[in-house]
């Protein structure tokens, strides 16, 4: 009403901007779709973001966008602005849903909370199959050899080699093994680098271990001293399925 003595058309004036403002944010809704599906990537419970895509249009109401469904606030654009010039592995949490923005390599990827799953599994010789948070791991033995495959969830290993108990733990620091084609151990930790694994990849390996030595990175390379070879009589194949 004050203003209203002043400027006596402003009730009208402040309808006819909202009806703009509206066009506008439909117009850029319209606009901003394509653009956020091109350069966003759904990968299981993760999001995978060209970060070059994304800063090309320098607009931050298009960063934000793109981030608030995942709890990510506006006063957080600053530091993503900052975390696209971090170090692989740099990240920013969402205050509200936990869950992180990770810079790897040339993407942003948006990722759960993190899963500090200490838990370790038990898998006994009688047990063909047992589930565990990564997913789960399936046995089969074969008295021939199979057809080789290049399937990283399909293990095939010498049977005579494997002795029970098995464990299935997450990796730690320390852990090595012997990737497959390799005479000389290398420690997982260095494996990964070199894999260019992703923070979350890290987070969420498993190993399959045999009396203290480590038999699979699951899902990602069998230790060479388990391999099947031309003196095998009996094949263990280990399939993971995930959840």
């Amino acid at each position: 009403p004050l203003i209203e003595k002043v400027y006596p058309s402003v009730k009208e004036n402040l309808l006819d901007n909202i009806c703009r403002f509206q066009s506008v944010n439909d117009l850029y809704e319209f606009a901003a779709k394509p653009i956020l599906k091109k350069i966003a990537e759904k990968r299981g419970e993760e999001l995978y973001i060209s970060i070059g895509s994304l800063f090309r249009f320098k607009n931050d109401t298009l960063i934000y966008d793109l981030l608030s469904p995942y709890g990510f606030t506006e006063s957080q654009m600053a530091e993503v602005i900052k975390l696209k010039d971090a170090e692989s592995g740099g990240y920013i949490v969402a205050p509200q849903t936990n869950n992180r923005l990770i810079k790897h390599r040339n993407h942003f990827i948006v990722a759960p909370p993190q899963n500090n799953d200490t838990h370790i599994y038990n898998w006994d010789k009688k047990d063909n199959e047992i589930e565990y948070v990564g997913g789960k791991l399936i046995a089969q033995p074969f008295s021939h050899k199979p057809e080789m495959n290049t399937n990283a969830d399909i293990a095939l290993l010498d049977a005579k080699e494997i002795l029970y108990p098995l464990i299935i733990r997450k990796w730690k620091e320390g852990d090595y093994f012997y990737p497959l084609g390799m005479r000389k151990k290398k420690k997982i930790a260095r494996f990964m680098i070199d894999q260019k694994f992703s923070k979350t990849q890290k987070e969420n390996t498993w190993v399959l271990e045999s009396q203290s030595r480590i038999v699979w990175v699951i899902g990602h390379r069998i230790d060479d001293r388990f391999k099947i070879t031309d003196k095998t009589k009996e094949v263990l194949q280990i399939e993971r399925r995930m959840g």
